[in-house]
């Protein structure tokens, strides 16, 4: 990923280079800068796909619910950004392709006891785990584990009422695109928090030694 990385500071020396910034403060901009792109990036590449397979909205569901919980909670992740986007796009992709084409067979009320389960499990382990970071960057600063797990749990009660109005509005519409959007909603959650136990670290790093693989070959 070196190119972004060069774009990325490219971008940020253009910005700044006549300001008095030190070179600690700048070097973070720069981080920011990159982790921008490279989410940018990721998104770009799910619409891509979203629209080539049929699954747009469903495929943004995933990725949004995936981003936006991660962003407190932490979770395992590839140490590549190439890799990282390729397994993201592919997760939101796939899976939203499977739940496209299974959502037409799963009773309703069967969804919503699914949802539930994966909301209970959710909160156990954000409650428990969140925030996890990682042994390169770890977060030392109890202050801010507590800021981070309490935005986790904020981020989970809000998904947990969009869940509820989705629900509501099926009942309501019966529109099947709430539906699966309300099941990819699940899934983001689901596999988000699942990337937090030690079992997700374990398959995580099994499907990234195997995409780097891959990428070697």
């Amino acid at each position: 990923m070196l190119l972004v990385e060069k774009l990325s500071k490219n971008i940020v020396s253009n910005i700044y280079k006549n300001s008095e910034m030190d070179e600690d403060e700048l070097e973070i901009i720069e981080y920011g800068a990159l982790i921008f792109i490279l989410k940018l990036i990721n998104i770009t590449s799910v619409i891509v796909f979203g629209i080539i397979f049929g699954v747009l909205l469903e495929s943004l569901a995933i990725t949004f619910t995936i981003i936006t919980l991660r962003k407190y909670s932490g979770g395992v992740h590839s140490d590549s950004p190439n890799r990282c986007i390729i397994i993201g796009t592919f997760i939101s992709t796939f899976f939203s392709v499977i739940i496209n084409k299974i959502c037409n067979y799963i009773p309703f009320d069967f969804v919503i006891g699914l949802a539930v389960i994966i909301l209970v499990f959710s909160y156990y382990i954000i409650l428990k785990l969140a925030p996890v970071d990682s042994p390169a960057k770890p977060i030392v600063n109890m202050e801010m584990r507590k800021k981070l797990k309490s935005m986790s749990i904020l981020v989970m009660i809000f998904i947990s009422i969009l869940l509820l109005l989705l629900s509501i509005l099926y009942i309501k519409f019966t529109y099947i695109i709430l539906l699966r959007i309300l099941e990819c909603i699940c899934f983001g959650v689901f596999w988000q928090c699942s990337s937090l136990t030690v079992p997700g670290h374990a398959i995580m790093g099994k499907i990234d030694n195997i995409l780097k693989y891959i990428i070697r070959k």
